[in-house]
């Protein structure tokens, strides 16, 4: 739980998780009985039924289901499927149980097209984290086409959540899920610390065995507040996540979060082998969130400590930042990190930002920004340009196209050499409105007025270029910044470039069409 880093940020220690709950002995197969009058049932694989018209008492068959949700969820074991009818159930759930492999997962599910949700409205919660859905230390389990809205708080130092998934485990799944409205609204104290929300919080809480494979495609989370938390993070000992085709907006704090050295976990405490990818996000601002006043600092997908991920082919736009990648801690990296084929524009104060944003924190290191299309950020005309780039070592940035704003400024960097050492820029196609004599470049602290004397006075950006993309559509809103046939973006990459394992261009077309690859998100189809 944390700031991003671009203008500093607030850690609030990892809260204490839920106690645990007694064991319970499941049974496999259908069992009833008659006992004084009352039909009792035990745990079984297969279908089971949840209705607002149910019992609980009932067999939880689709003839005579369960009320609730979590009666459901008591009884299910491996290869369980519940199946849950339209309505609204004011609840907090638990897994408590694990499937067994690929073919036996536990599913909790909306029945067919109906739509299910889970409202916490008036639910208290309790000290420490607490979720309307929690999944802890399980494996095997899938959530698939659920609402879960209206889980707020106003007491200080809790963690409240919509999905929260802890511990340890693997092949966990939650699709096509909605997450909203999920509020911590508590006085934040002189530090501007108490108020901590998320969407979906995965936490990686056991040094030893790390949660894998953990899965969020096709949801959606927004009009969260989040206080000094995020929309949906990743944190501690994981390795293995995807993000895929979701929506994340209008939500008060950081979007998509990659972390480490939080102290989450005792070991392997570094969210890693991660795919962020086809996501769109979108309105996540931080100003006038009590956790930050006044500060534009929430980015739209961060990696805070993260290492070995793939961040591609997302669309981000109005955000505070659009994509960063940085470390808090001191004496740790961010690295092996490869955003590629990702589209930002009209973000309020820059397109992407990388390394430790001073001297006490970390460095971002061997990391690639490769083949995006960076379009008027900085729209708070603040003076960060397009590219931030921050204490960092051994980056690669190339291929991208990046395209200022009338304030003419594409690239600052107010750290000396020594912090930001051996960042290779090249094959870049640049373009600022005013002209490449009016382009303006900061560079180790020192300020270029052109683009030959940045050059010149860096030794970067050899193979770049300074010419204006053509767009098919520049003006429109939203821009379309497809290329154009005569566009200087064309064929004029990186000879050496090969595209990367499964890549293709912004909208899932082939990478390289031509000769050469296309500069920036997007390779033009038709020659």
């Amino acid at each position: 739980m944390h700031g991003s880093s671009l203008f500093g940020g607030r850690e609030l220690k990892n809260v204490s998780q839920a106690s645990p709950l007694p064991p319970r002995h499941l049974r496999a197969g259908l069992v009833c009985c008659a006992l004084s009058g009352l039909l009792c049932s035990a745990a079984w694989a297969g279908d089971i039924f949840v209705s607002p018209a149910g019992n609980d008492a009932n067999a939880g068959t689709e003839a005579l289901p369960f009320k609730s949700i979590q009666k459901a969820l008591d009884a299910a074991v491996a290869g369980s499927t519940v199946q849950v009818k339209a309505g609204v159930y004011n609840e907090r759930l638990e897994f408590k149980t694990s499937g067994s492999g690929a073919d036996a997962f536990i599913t909790l599910q909306n029945f067919g097209a109906d739509a299910v949700a889970i409202d916490g409205s008036g639910l208290l919660a309790p000290d420490g984290s607490s979720a309307l859905l929690l999944i802890d230390s399980k494996s095997n389990v899938r959530v698939k086409g659920l609402e879960l809205r209206n889980y707020s708080t106003d007491k200080s130092q809790l963690a409240i959540a919509g999905i929260r998934i802890q511990g340890s485990g693997s092949a966990i799944e939650i699709v096509n899920c909605h997450v909203h409205n999920i509020e911590n609204n508590a006085v934040v104290d002189a530090q501007k610390l108490g108020r901590d929300a998320m969407g979906m919080a995965i936490y990686g809480t056991d040094g030893k065995h790390p949660l894998s494979g953990v899965t969020i495609d096709g949801c959606e989370v927004d009009h969260c507040r989040l206080g000094s938390s995020e929309s949906m993070t990743f944190n501690g000992n994981i390795d293995g996540f995807k993000v895929t085709r979701c929506k994340v907006h209008d939500n008060d704090n950081i979007g998509i979060d990659a972390i480490g050295f939080e102290k989450t976990a005792s070991k392997n405490d570094q969210a890693r082998n991660g795919i962020i990818s086809g996501n769109i996000v979108y309105n996540i601002n931080s100003k006038g969130n009590p956790a930050y006043g006044n500060e534009s600092s929430a980015g739209g997908i961060y990696v805070d400590g993260g290492r070995d991920s793939v961040i591609e082919r997302n669309l981000i736009y109005a955000c505070d930042i659009g994509i960063e990648v940085g470390v808090e801690h001191k004496g740790k990296t961010a690295s092996g990190v490869i955003v590629r084929d990702n589209l930002v524009y009209g973000c309020v104060v820059t397109g992407l930002g990388f390394g430790g944003y001073d001297t006490s924190r970390g460095v971002t290191t061997n990391c690639s920004f490769l083949n995006n299309t960076f379009f008027h950020n900085d729209t708070s005309n603040s003076g960060s340009g397009e590219i931030v780039i921050q204490q960092s070592s051994r980056n690669i940035i190339k291929n991208n196209i990046i395209a200022c704003t009338a304030q003419n400024i594409l690239l600052s960097n107010y750290f000396s050499k020594k912090s930001t050492s051996k960042n290779v820029f090249d094959n870049n196609l640049y373009f600022s409105p005013g002209g490449e004599n009016a382009s303006k470049w900061v560079m180790n602290k020192v300020e270029y007025a052109s683009f030959n004397d940045y050059r010149n006075g860096t030794g970067r950006d050899a193979k770049s270029k300074v010419a204006d993309p053509s767009f098919v559509n520049s003006s429109a809103l939203p821009p379309d910044l497809h290329l154009s046939a005569n566009s200087p973006a064309i064929d004029a990459g990186d000879t050496a470039f090969k595209p990367g394992n499964g890549e293709t261009d912004f909208e899932g077309n082939p990478r390289i069409t031509g000769a050469t690859i296309d500069i920036g998100a997007y390779e033009l189809q038709k020659r």
